[in-house]
């Protein structure tokens, strides 16, 4: 299909490189593979996002203010695999057909919802990591304090506020002062994260060393804590393994505006593990929290049992 005029310009916020290129068949190849990779992803993102959401949301004994956190991650990733990563097959696909209208509308589409539910994930795991905080610095008083419907208004708040800034961005004329304002946030979650991890992991160090002098630990439940700190520190890990890849491709293709068939390879690699990582988080929850893991299986053999009577 051969692009025109009128489409191009349509395009202003995508970048239509592969049109000043002759096909390079390698690279077909490769957005190809690419295709099947994030095919695969979605499948996973979407359906164990969806039975973790279900398994929450149906068991009143999981419904705990931790919990209704992850469920907000959960809720978050489940987008990713419902909008943003089928958006992304089809900007690739069109990239591959050089079809320029769908290529524009599926690009934009991608960028700005994966933009939306990325900063999501982002504060709702500064969320996470507050909470871990709030757990041993206020003791008897954090259930007293810390409630499901507390966490909920608090999802709700960000939800808001994400997607009221990122539309703000579509139609701002200027774009300096709004990413120096995203930029600004961004370093003070990082702080802030950064401070609550190293005064959790304070925490648990001074409990080790109370266990071996035998001092009393205190009125927390220090096993229980440590296993959610740990599943914490997975959670973290695997968002810094794909957003930092992530942002290592985008550093990269920025510096070298060469638009070459390489720099976009690497920048769909990045772009890849951004996307991943919406299905590494439902692993994370089964394989690391019990109560998760067996009320979702309980849950799909339910399922399975009524379809078979059913049929």
């Amino acid at each position: 299909m051969e692009p025109n005029e009128t489409s191009i310009s349509r395009c202003s916020t995508i970048t239509t490189y592969f049109l000043h290129f002759s096909r390079n068949f390698s690279y077909d190849r490769y957005l190809l593979s690419v295709f099947a990779v994030n095919c695969f992803i979605c499948l996973i993102a979407s359906f164990s996002n969806f039975v973790i959401i279900l398994t929450i949301l149906k068991t009143k004994s999981l419904q705990t203010a931790p919990n209704i956190l992850l469920l907000g991650l959960a809720v978050s990733d489940f987008f990713v695999g419902i909008i943003t990563i089928p958006f992304f097959l089809i900007y690739k696909f069109s990239e591959y057909n050089r079809d320029v209208s769908s290529y524009c509308f599926s690009g934009i589409v991608y960028v700005y919802s994966a933009a939306i539910l990325a900063t999501i994930s982002f504060l709702n795991l500064t969320a996470v990591t507050a909470d871990r905080f709030f757990a041993i610095q206020l003791h008897l008083r954090y259930k007293q304090l810390i409630t499901s419907k507390l966490y909920t208004k608090l999802l709700l708040l960000i939800w808001f506020t994400c997607i009221t800034g990122v539309v703000m961005r579509m139609y701002l004329a200027n774009n300096f002062y709004y990413l120096l304002v995203a930029c600004v946030i961004f370093v003070m979650m990082l702080v802030l994260n950064a401070v609550f991890i190293f005064k959790v992991a304070k925490t648990i160090r001074r409990h080790k060393t109370q266990i071996r002098t035998h001092a009393t630990p205190g009125t927390l439940n220090m096993p229980k804590y440590r296993k959610t700190v740990s599943t914490m520190y997975y959670i973290i890990g695997a968002f810094v393994v794909c957003y930092f890849t992530f942002a290592s491709a985008l550093i990269l293709v920025t510096c070298d505006r060469s638009f070459s068939f390489r720099n976009r390879a690497l920048f769909t690699v990045g772009e890849t593990f951004l996307l991943s990582n919406s299905a590494l988080n439902p692993v994370i929850y089964c394989w690391r929290i019990k109560e998760i893991r067996t009320t979702s299986l309980k849950l799909l053999k339910n399922i399975v049992k009524k379809r078979e009577m059913i049929e």
